[in-house]
């Protein structure tokens, strides 16, 4: 990363004789990055997600090796072929090294569900089973995405 983005001046200068002294620190600047997280190397891809500190900012990315661009997978959208439904939960949680996986609650896929009614959305078998039997306090959905090569 670059280290205009990384770390302010003053980190070297600034005297951290405890925990909580640089926490404090830390979010005084949380709009640097910290630490680099779950990153996962499959294919052409490199995907990681990003330490901002107690923020709210998008923080899970991708990396294209070939091409060298980077990607914010909070910005990539459904549409009609997922059935509208959320692409990514809460970054990359797991990979097997064919697939990804992801987690979403079960209150933010009955929400899309809603949402997204005027579309009228294809749903798989599984899909019309869950949102039948199924309610917003259920566990997490898992989500396996697979990345093309």
């Amino acid at each position: 990363m670059p280290a205009a983005n990384t770390l302010p001046n003053s980190f070297f200068t600034e005297n951290f004789d405890s925990r909580a002294k640089l926490e404090d620190y830390k979010m005084k600047n949380s709009a640097f990055v910290w630490g680099i997280d779950r990153v996962v190397d499959l294919n052409n891809y490199l995907f990681f997600s990003l330490d901002f500190f107690r923020s709210f900012r998008e923080r899970n990315f991708m990396f294209d090796k070939k091409t060298a661009q980077f990607f914010n997978l909070s910005k990539i959208t459904s549409d009609s072929t997922n059935a509208f439904l959320p692409v990514m939960g809460f970054g990359i949680q797991y990979n097997d090294g064919n697939y990804l996986y992801s987690s979403i609650s079960s209150t933010s896929m009955f929400q899309s569900k809603e949402s997204n009614l005027a579309r009228n959305p294809q749903y798989s078998e599984v899909l019309k089973n869950y949102f039948e039997n199924g309610k917003s306090s259920d566990n997490p959905v898992i989500i396996e995405l697979k990345p093309k090569n």
